[in-house]
């Protein structure tokens, strides 16, 4: 699953590599040769040499100029936060009820100071 992206699976169609590592793997050369001969005539079987055969009904363009970096996950990847928003966020979880996002110190203690020596 990839709910970063709303996906529940990535589909990548297979090529010469996928063949190849059915291979490395110790496929019998009979199943290769079934997946292989599938493959290509049902049309999955993707040469990406050949530009000309692969068809698209869309073209998405991205701006990575648009693109901020941010964290999340791994367990809660729908909760990302952009890197410029960080210390805010974080500020704000300060005071909220221990849990998720909140760290359950009071306001007044927020600010606290505390001295230590490390090493000497």
């Amino acid at each position: 699953m990839a709910p970063e992206y709303g996906a529940t699976m990535g589909y990548f169609p297979p090529d010469a590599e996928t063949l190849n590592y059915l291979r490395l793997t110790n496929r019998s050369s009979e199943r290769l040769e079934v997946i292989e001969k599938t493959l290509k005539n049902s049309g999955l079987l993707r040469d990406y040499r050949a530009n000309d055969q692969i068809k698209f009904t869309d073209v998405l363009e991205l701006d990575l100029n648009t693109v901020e970096p941010c964290i999340s996950g791994p367990k809660r990847p729908h909760d990302r936060v952009p890197l410029s928003n960080v210390k805010k966020d974080f500020n704000t979880c300060i005071p909220n009820k221990a849990g998720f996002k909140g760290f359950g110190i009071p306001a007044d203690k927020i600010n606290l100071n505390h001295n230590f020596t490390y090493n000497g």
